[in-house]
């Protein structure tokens, strides 16, 4: 195994450079100009953030062309991913909804998730992508933006594309609720977790305002939520 550890190690190098230091950066930026190159347009760019990490940003030939769906102009899901590699990188995906799924409309790779780093990323995006971007209204970006609850994604949100509605996605909301109710900061006893669970649920999928009442004042009645609400 060490060979072929050896071996594979030796062809990235080659082929990627560094995995770590300066040699690393520099074999990233090439590689960015090689990736540009071959598009033969401007598709991703790396920068310095203003923390002085390095910041990647890629809009490739297909998610322009994803940028042309009126979708993209509708709505966008932004999403991020962590610890990557060594570095500790994450990967920030940008998608707009379609019958065949989630389409791709750019990338953020970077080693921050504050906002400073993320607004200057999305206004890298923003460059790249033109005026044709989101359907075609460009710097004003989507309608809707949906994101999980992370601070300092929907403050450079906001900062980025102030007339854009940010959303919080049903997933990650509902994901936060049970891990808060399986945590032994909550004190929720067991038995009691899954009907917890299930009142935010039917609010979260109500229909309408009403019906968002209706299950709220029940819940002020169910004997397992005023056993959480005295805890508190």
């Amino acid at each position: 195994m060490n060979v072929f550890s050896r071996l594979f190690h030796k062809v990235c190098r080659a082929e990627y450079g560094a995995q770590v230091g300066p040699t690393m950066l520099e074999a990233l930026k090439n590689q960015v100009e090689s990736y540009n190159s071959k598009c033969e347009e401007f598709c991703a760019v790396m920068e310095t953030s203003s923390k002085g990490t390095p910041l990647v940003v890629i809009c490739s030939p297909l998610m322009k062309r994803v940028h042309h769906l009126k979708h993209s102009g509708e709505l966008c899901f932004m999403d991020s991913s962590g610890n990557m590699d060594r570095e500790s990188c994450r990967v920030f995906l940008l998608l707009t909804h379609s019958c065949a799924g989630g389409l791709p409309l750019g990338i953020l790779l970077c080693q921050t998730k504050d906002e400073e780093t993320i607004f200057e990323g999305l206004d890298l995006l923003r460059n790249i992508a033109g005026e044709k971007a989101f359907a075609g209204r460009g710097q004003a970006g989507p309608q809707v933006f949906v994101t999980d609850d992370c601070r300092g994604e929907r403050g450079a949100l906001r900062r980025v594309y102030p007339d854009a509605t940010l959303l919080l996605c049903s997933f990650h909301l509902l994901q936060a609720v049970w891990r808060w109710l399986w945590s032994k900061e909550s004190g929720v006893d067991k038995g009691d977790r899954q009907t917890l669970f299930t009142i935010v649920k039917n609010m979260l999928y109500s229909k309408n305002v009403k019906e968002v009442d209706s299950i709220y004042m029940n819940a002020k009645e169910n004997p397992v939520a005023v056993r959480l609400v005295l805890r508190l």
